[in-house]
């Protein structure tokens, strides 16, 4: 639906690679993390959590990388608005193969009132008719 798509990440040719010179991990977030943060003692300032959409998944990455986060850095977290999840339908054909993505917005949740971070929640569900609805994005700072 040209929303989304593929993408050329791997395309040593792409736009974003020959602009932006990423490196790129290969392997889980929690190898990534013990295995190459860690021990190069790397801060991130911006942190985008979108991978594992499970609860479990979710909260460990926060817990793992929002320690090296740097004094002034911000996670986002992605796919946290509840009532998008909610009120997702699912095609009958698409059941056997379809994952729930509810984790993030249970995370969020339970860092709603959580002393140390600071969070807005960007939403637009339902709001403007003609455009594509956001799945949710939550962008937090600590305290």
């Amino acid at each position: 639906n040209g929303i989304g798509g593929p993408n050329d990440l791997d395309n040593k040719k792409s736009f974003f690679r020959k602009h932006f010179h990423p490196r790129f991990i290969k392997s889980t977030s929690e190898e990534a993390y013990y295995n190459f943060f860690v021990r190069q003692d790397i801060k991130i300032d911006v942190l985008f959590i979108d991978g594992d959409h499970s609860y479990e998944g979710v909260k460990k990455d926060f817990e793992l990388y929002s320690s090296i986060i740097s004094e002034n850095g911000i996670i986002t977290i992605h796919d946290t608005d509840k009532q998008y999840h909610d009120t997702f339908i699912v095609t009958e054909d698409s059941k056997k193969d379809f994952v729930s993505f509810d984790g993030p917005a249970k995370f969020i949740k339970e860092l709603e009132n959580n002393p140390d971070w600071n969070l807005v929640n960007l939403k637009n569900f339902r709001m403007f008719d003609e455009k594509v609805t956001s799945t949710g994005l939550t962008i937090l700072t600590r305290k």
